[in-house]
């Protein structure tokens, strides 16, 4: 009789237990649909964002290719491993072609002879140039970093000041350079001395390594990367567009990274991108998320290493396409598990859905065994 008593007692309580519960797993779900919502508003507003900033970076460039066409009609302009900088009147063009390690000065003159010490005065100018300086004196990314201070984009403090060439203690000596003329165009070529960007590389060493011990990975890596991406232009820029060393992409790449460093959802401009010390950042920080979580099903550590390579120049869906015909990871990584390193390295040259990215591939892995040997890594 006490037990029924005592069951009648605690009945209601019961229920009022239960009723409590069940509305707290509504609230909850109902907190969890506001906040899905308000992130989905966050990312909508992020790429309206994102896609007005870049609309207006197309118009700029647009316009002042449609200024240098008259005059060059190759401006060498969104070329990743080309610096070009032009005088404000447009009639001098400085180059520096970072994969083929040549400096080019030209200037237009169709009324008055150039001089041989005129161009050199200014290519000892573009030797000498770091990266602020450059960044600075370039009207085109001067007019695009405007764009950006009105939008919704992380700024940079500063450029760094690192040299844009060779570290300071490498000489460039200037010898035995001709000077050209064809039609009004006088021009310079100075070759960089052998090896420049390997020499290149030592500028970044320290990030490198500081930045592998920090993501769990090879500083080798990070080098080789750099080296295929940019040839070590800091202000590279392409047509897609995807700035500094290690080529970021601020939609895709950028976003990912600075989420997982600082737990925000953030667009990156360009000038924050083309601080090497942001740039590695967050390069580094996009092969950490390729390794350890989105390529994280494959589980020899080389078979991933070169899923991972391919994946930061084509995304870890044409990794899996290559084996699959199917954008899953998931699905790819069982046959990627049954296969030796080199029958995976094989197959990803062979089938990667791209002639770009096979070669990505080669490149990476032939120039990460060189920055291990020439580095004691």
């Amino acid at each position: 009789m006490a037990c029924s008593r005592l069951g009648i007692l605690l009945f209601p309580l019961i229920l009022s237990a239960q009723g409590s519960f069940s509305d707290f797993q509504k609230d909850q779900a109902q907190s969890f649909r506001l906040e899905k919502i308000k992130f989905i508003d966050f990312k909508k507003q992020e790429d309206r964002a994102f896609n007005s900033h870049l609309q207006k970076e197309k118009k700029a460039i647009s316009e002042y290719k449609k200024k240098l066409r008259a005059l060059w009609p190759d401006n060498d302009l969104q070329k990743p491993k080309k610096l070009v900088q032009y005088s404000k009147d447009l009639h001098t063009k400085s180059l520096i072609d970072f994969e083929h390690n040549e400096v080019i000065i030209s200037q237009i003159s169709p009324a008055k002879k150039i001089s041989k010490k005129e161009l050199l005065a200014q290519l000892h100018v573009t030797l000498a140039m770091n990266h602020q300086k450059a960044f600075r004196q370039n009207t085109l990314e001067q007019d695009i970093d405007k764009i950006s201070q009105g939008s919704k984009y992380i700024q940079s403090d500063s450029v760094d000041r690192k040299p844009l060439l060779l570290p300071p203690k490498e000489r460039m000596k200037i010898k035995d350079i001709t000077l050209t003329k064809k039609g009004d165009v006088y021009q310079l070529v100075y070759k960089l001395p052998k090896n420049s960007t390997y020499k290149r590389s030592l500028n970044y060493l320290v990030a490198a390594k500081s930045n592998a011990r920090r993501f769990n990975l090879q500083a080798q890596w990070l080098l080789a990367i750099m080296h295929s991406e940019s040839s070590f232009n800091p202000l590279a820029r392409s047509h897609i567009p995807a700035y500094g060393l290690m080529q970021i992409v601020p939609k895709s790449a950028g976003i990912d990274s600075y989420r997982f460093l600082y737990k925000k959802r953030r667009l990156l401009s360009a000038s924050y991108l083309y601080n090497t010390k942001n740039n590695i950042e967050i390069g580094s920080a996009y092969f950490h998320i390729l390794y350890y979580k989105y390529l994280s099903s494959i589980k020899k550590p080389l078979s991933r290493l070169y899923c991972a390579m391919a994946a930061y120049n084509t995304g870890a869906g044409n990794v899996a396409w290559a084996f699959t015909r199917s954008n899953s990871v998931k699905k790819a990584s069982k046959i990627i598990n049954t296969m030796t390193p080199a029958q995976v390295y094989t197959h990803l040259r062979k089938n990667l859905r791209y002639d770009e990215p096979k070669h990505y591939l080669k490149n990476v892995r032939e120039r990460s065994l060189s920055y291990q040997k020439l580095y004691d890594l």
